[in-house]
């Protein structure tokens, strides 16, 4: 009897996420094109929560120059769609790639820090990023540019479309990102994250590669941050 009556609430919060997960993915029809817009931009910074949550709430990873990676998926974009001439939908996914690729040396210079100077050594990262990509000629150097119409015109040849387009791809990243941070924690990599958060001594003394974890934690958050820079910039 106990047992039922402590599935019964799990099964009902269950059906609740299920209904929310199927109002969020028909939102385009159900919503007006500016209730859209925040819906998107609510889910993009969701997106940058999930994966906070996984560096500060679980790694003990305190960083401040996470958004490093959004601006380098925003630029890799634009490289792939509007200078390569690639397709705009596979430029997004390579913007995961090319943020991962500048993570792994970024953040294994970063990672021979701790506890403060970590997190310094993140914003100087980021830092050193914007710098860069102020000299860059073709993306507009300090000035910035604007993503070509004819990009956009892919997503969608009106308003309406476009917000609807890119309010979907918006959607399934922050699912993928749910999904795949829910099956880090629960892989043999997660399963050490909670004894380091409570006690990092402990873990270390109970077998936990306190530092390989770290490290992998963070680098799964490129891939997420990446097109997620890619898309606030559409």
């Amino acid at each position: 009897m106990t047992r039922t009556a402590t599935r019964l609430p799990l099964t009902i919060l269950r059906l609740v996420f299920a209904g929310a997960l199927l109002a969020m993915a028909a939102a385009p029809f159900l919503f007006a094109d500016n209730q859209i817009a925040v819906l998107t931009e609510f889910l993009s910074m969701l997106v940058l929560a999930f994966t906070w949550n996984l560096l500060a709430g679980y790694a003990d990873i305190v960083t401040v120059g996470q958004h490093a990676f959004v601006g380098v998926g925003a630029y890799a974009f634009y490289g792939f769609a509007a200078l390569l001439g690639l397709n705009p939908y596979l430029s997004i996914p390579l913007a995961g790639l090319v943020a991962l690729v500048i993570a792994v040396p970024a953040m294994t210079l970063v990672f021979r820090l701790r506890t403060a100077y970590l997190a310094v050594g993140t914003w100087v990262v980021a830092q050193v990023l914007m710098l860069i990509a102020g000299k860059l000629n073709a993306f507009g150097g300090g000035s910035g540019v604007s993503v070509p119409i004819y990009i956009l015109l892919e997503f969608g040849h009106t308003r309406g479309a476009r917000l609807s387009t890119i309010y979907w791809f918006v959607f399934a990243l922050a699912l993928l990102t749910f999904a795949a941070t829910w099956l880090l924690l629960r892989s043999r990599i997660g399963m050490g994250l909670t004894p380091m958060r409570d006690n990092e001594e402990g873990a270390a003394a109970v077998a936990v590669n306190v530092a390989r974890a770290r490290l992998l934690s963070l680098l799964c958050t490129a891939p997420f941050l990446g097109p997620a820079g890619a898309l606030i910039t559409l």
